[in-house]
């Protein structure tokens, strides 16, 4: 939906992003340590080139981005912004929300472990879902971090090689009950103590909520403080995220993120450059195109069209309709010019169906005096004027 790709890009402009693009096509030994388990093994269009080498349709484009920052590190100002937009490729089971070749959005800043990174990329999260027509009532931006959770692990006696899998049972906490939950944290080893401990830390998390304390009153400052709230159960499933992590969710219709993303320290470092921290998250049209469907905010696609139509009234009149069709577009107004030489009520109701509001006649006695008939089609009214006026008319209405 061209709505969508138009209101996300101009938020990114907004926020002084750039854009970028990168292979469609990758090493499937790239997004290995990289991304989710769950991808790899079980969401991966894969394919082996001349060489027996495997190769992966990417399912995400962040390991991409950082090893193309790597790459070019020494030629690169950082902090960087860049933003893109374009296809990925996930084998799953279709469904609301969810494709299997879809068009993603990115945001990414790399090369500032500022708390300014983080409260830029929820800002730009929270406004573009906001442009969309989305309000308090009908999304949240959860956040937690990655580093608070495994503090809060160590606190409690875990192991370190308990926290990944400690961490995605969490991220599974508002997808099952209580007792697949428990069982979950039982199998990463946890002791009877240690599981109390961590279901009381996400059913009364107001403790844990002081450790967020800087970025709400960030969160103020950028005026989106009520948009955000803490919520230790988002984890995320990537494995490259580190700290600060983040997820939108709808308060009606789909239950699936809106939105996610968080901190990488290390990923950049990975592919051979100086260590540079990034943060960023991404979406994509299915999703937002549900959301906008569930909060009865899709536009009207017919405003999207042509606001005039020029009529061709016969062959001879062709060219004449031609070269005004040409002025108007030239005067910077989108204009269709009929194709078919049909009877001006066809051409009529044809604008009528497409909703076009304005409808330019040009018959054989305009044509003589040199002006036009400017025809308004929702108030069924007309009036012949010369073709300058007309321009001035339709820029104005």
């Amino acid at each position: 939906m061209n709505y969508l790709i138009d209101t996300v890009k101009s938020v990114a402009a907004l926020y002084g992003f750039e854009q970028y693009d990168g292979p469609v096509v990758e090493p499937l030994e790239l997004y290995v340590g990289k991304t989710s388990k769950e991808i790899l093994e079980e969401q991966a269009f894969t394919l082996k080139d001349r060489n027996d080498q495997a190769l992966m349709l990417r399912p995400e484009i962040t390991p991409s981005l950082a090893r193309m920052v790597a790459a070019k590190a020494q030629e690169l100002t950082f902090p960087i912004r860049y933003f893109n937009y374009g296809l990925r490729y996930r084998y799953e089971a279709p469904q609301k929300g969810r494709n299997r070749e879809f068009y993603q959005y990115d945001f990414d800043i790399i090369g500032s472990d500022s708390l300014l990174a983080d409260i830029e990329l929820l800002s730009v999260a929270v406004e573009i879902l906001k442009e969309l027509g989305g309000t308090q009532d009908t999304f949240v931006v959860y956040i937690n971090s990655r580093s608070e959770m495994n503090a809060f692990f160590a606190s409690i006696g875990l192991r370190e090689d308990q926290y990944r899998p400690v961490l995605q049972a969490i991220d599974k906490r508002d997808k099952v009950d209580d007792e697949v939950f428990i069982n979950l944290l039982v199998k990463c080893g946890l002791t009877t103590d240690q599981t109390r401990e961590i279901t009381q830390l996400l059913a009364e998390p107001d403790d844990y909520k002081k450790n967020f304390e800087p970025i709400m009153q960030l969160a103020q400052a950028y005026g989106i403080q009520d948009y955000i709230q803490v919520n230790p159960m988002i984890t995320r499933g990537l494995d490259y995220y580190t700290g600060f992590v983040f997820e939108a969710k709808s308060k009606i219709g789909l239950t699936r993120s809106l939105l996610g993303g968080g901190r990488y320290d290390n990923l950049v470092a990975s592919f051979g450059a100086r260590p540079l921290s990034g943060v960023g998250f991404a979406t994509s049209d299915t999703v937002l195109e549900e959301f906008v469907k569930d909060i009865n905010k899709v536009p009207d696609l017919q405003t999207t069209q042509a606001p005039v139509l020029v009529t061709v009234f016969d062959q001879s009149l062709q060219k004449l309709s031609i070269e005004t069709a040409a002025l108007l577009r030239r005067a910077g107004i989108k204009t269709e010019l009929y194709m078919n030489m049909d009877t001006l009520q066809k051409q009529l109701k044809y604008a009528d169906k497409k909703n076009i509001p304005w409808v330019l006649i040009i018959g054989p006695e305009e044509a003589k005096n040199q002006n036009v008939v400017l025809k308004n089609m929702p108030a069924s009214s007309q009036q012949i004027c010369i073709l300058e006026d007309a321009v001035g008319i339709i820029k104005n209405s």
